[in-house]
């Protein structure tokens, strides 16, 4: 009897030892992991949708922030196959093992290798504060601007906030009924655009790190609105001077900068709070809210609407 315990025993040290060492087997470890934090600051940490390195991507780069439910790992050895083997031998087992986990909407697999118990701190020699770096990789940097992103962590946390923000307007994009490859597409160059104005911010000698601040903050917020990525209030209605011409305004709970979408005619275009009650968004669309008054701004060939509410 005391054989059976004392093996017993000998199982539950392993699987402690295993979780000491990020190898969890099947159905087993933490509830949560989280990225760990002494991964170098720019690596992208991708989510697959499965086990191998060949699967498609269901994400670039996993927020390091996210709180990643674990569905369960795979690739896992035995503990009599763990107990002969060589410290090498575990460690190239750890890093070859897959977990699946779960969050924000998204499911996949992730190597072993990036992962730690949610809640856990990891700090290397080489940091001398907690912090991490963006969501791109700063080996790769290119220009004044990323450099400085990779540089200012307040920076480089928007850009692991965009990041998230992005692939959520990605997925959103995906799920469209009408035509996603084309709302894809549009979405991707649409980005590719910002990427190129926020690094116009170089110009800014005076204020670089302002000027980039902003640019990430109006285009997480721009995001958030255009595909519905947060609460929004009821839409308010604002009527023309000649009666004949309405428009809706809709404002949405966005991070950092405050942000509308107007709905006129068959359009709806998001804004972003430019400065005092100034909205503005693409192709030279804006509005201008001052209480029961709005004054629309749609595009340099139309003359200004003043409306209010009813």
């Amino acid at each position: 009897m005391n054989c059976i315990i004392n093996l017993f025993k000998i199982q539950i040290l392993f699987v402690g030892l295993l979780m000491g060492q990020q190898v969890v087997a099947e159905a087993s470890g933490p509830d949560f992991y989280q990225i760990k934090i002494d991964t170098p600051a720019g690596k992208a940490v991708p989510l697959y949708e499965d086990h191998s390195l060949d699967s498609d991507l269901v994400s670039d780069n996993v927020p390091r922030e996210s709180r990643l439910k674990n569905l369960g790992c795979t690739g896992i050895p035995d503990f009599q196959t763990w107990s002969s083997m060589s410290e090498e031998a575990r460690k190239k087992a750890k890093d070859d093992a897959w977990c699946k986990v779960s969050y924000e909407g998204y499911e996949g697999w992730i190597q072993n290798l990036y992962l730690t118990e949610y809640g856990e701190l990891v700090k290397t020699d080489s940091q001398s504060e907690w912090s991490e770096g963006p969501a791109f990789d700063c080996q790769k940097a290119q220009g004044s601007i990323e450099t400085l992103v990779c540089k200012e962590p307040e920076l480089a946390e928007l850009d692991r906030k965009m990041d998230t923000v992005y692939q959520a307007a990605l997925a959103a994009a995906k799920s469209l009924d009408d035509r996603p490859e084309r709302a894809v597409k549009y979405l991707k160059a649409s980005q590719r655009g910002w990427i190129k104005g926020r690094n116009e911010c170089w110009k800014e000698p005076d204020d670089q790190f302002g000027c980039t601040k902003k640019e990430y903050q109006r285009r997480i917020a721009l995001l958030q609105a255009s595909w519905s990525l947060v609460n929004a209030s009821e839409a308010v209605r604002y009527v023309c001077a000649d009666q004949r011409e309405e428009f809706y305004v809709t404002s949405y709970e966005t991070d950092g900068v405050p942000a509308v979408a107007v709905e006129y005619g068959d359009t709806r275009q998001p804004l972003v709070l430019w400065k005092d009650s100034l909205y503005t968004g693409e192709k030279g669309r804006a509005v201008t809210l001052n209480g029961e008054q709005a004054t629309l701004s749609w595009g340099p060939s139309q003359p200004d609407k003043v409306c209010r509410q009813p």
